[in-house]
């Protein structure tokens, strides 16, 4: 297990997805008079001295989790490469359907604080979530590599 490749590429995007979903900030919006910090768990409203104001909750935590326990799933599926390969694929198209709605959730800083002129900066969370998204698809690569040599080695048998 520990010899593939694929257990280290589901590693680190495991360990990405744990510190994201443990409340790493993922966009921070900026105005005049408050900071917004956004994470998987809501968006919370901050005065300049750094005191919480108000917080609204989004279900993104609820789709971190599941996300990691399929990822979770995955990597311990390593002696069935083809239930492996086809939870490999689930988690890497909801992973993409979550990186777009956070994309997306970004585009929409300034609706979503209320305020017109509001600057976005991108935090250590967005980064880590995007480091995720390649190392799963890496991952599935190596099963299908995994796959294609045992066929083979099932052949010559």
């Amino acid at each position: 297990m520990l010899q593939r490749i694929q257990t280290i590429y589901y590693s680190v995007s495991i360990i990405c997805l744990t510190i994201v979903s443990l409340g790493a900030t993922i966009f921070k919006f900026s105005s005049k008079d408050y900071y917004y910090h956004f994470s998987v768990y809501g968006i919370a409203k901050f005065n300049p001295s750094n005191q919480l104001i108000e917080m609204h909750s989004f279900p993104y935590y609820v789709a971190s989790i599941v996300l990691l326990l399929l990822l979770c799933a995955t990597f311990f599926l390593f002696k069935k490469q083809k239930k492996q390969l086809a939870l490999g694929r689930l988690t890497f198209i909801l992973y993409f359907v979550l990186l777009v709605s956070l994309l997306f959730t970004s585009f929409l800083g300034d609706e979503l604080t209320g305020v017109k002129e509001i600057t976005k900066s991108s935090q250590i969370g967005f980064y880590l979530f995007v480091i995720g998204f390649p190392m799963v698809y890496l991952g599935n690569l190596g099963v299908k590599r995994d796959i294609k040599l045992l066929d083979s080695l099932n052949r010559l048998r």
